[in-house]
């Protein structure tokens, strides 16, 4: 399953995307049923700073994020943060995308920033 949230970059007037999370069973089973059990599912979280470049992250977010027991990945630019999401993509070997609207909005959002930025390997 994947989620993306963007904001509108108000001078550009495009939707810029500044956090993708992946919610995903490492173990599926193409030969027949795979066991549905909650502590198999795994995440992956990437968040990039907006607004204004250089803006730190809030205070101890990425040692909240740690005590949640939940692995996020900071980065600096929407370039960064969309490129390890394909390298993500890659070593996962995802056969099926899934998400709330990631046919209508999602996907669309994702090819365009990704062609803005010219990030590699898709």
């Amino acid at each position: 399953s994947v989620h993306v949230c963007t904001v509108m970059h108000q001078q550009k007037q495009v939707n810029e995307v500044v956090m993708i999370s992946v919610l995903y069973h490492p173990e599926v089973s193409v030969d027949g049923p795979t066991a549905m059990d909650r502590g198999q599912l795994q995440q992956w979280t990437g968040v990039r700073r907006f607004e204004v470049p250089g803006t730190p992250f809030p205070l101890n977010f990425g040692e909240a994020a740690t005590a949640q027991r939940v692995q996020v990945d900071l980065f600096a630019q929407e370039a960064q943060l969309l490129g390890v999401f394909l390298a993500k993509l890659c070593e996962l070997d995802v056969d099926v995308l899934i998400g709330h609207n990631f046919m209508g909005y999602d996907l669309d959002v994702l090819l365009h920033r990704m062609r803005e930025h010219r990030v590699p390997n898709w």
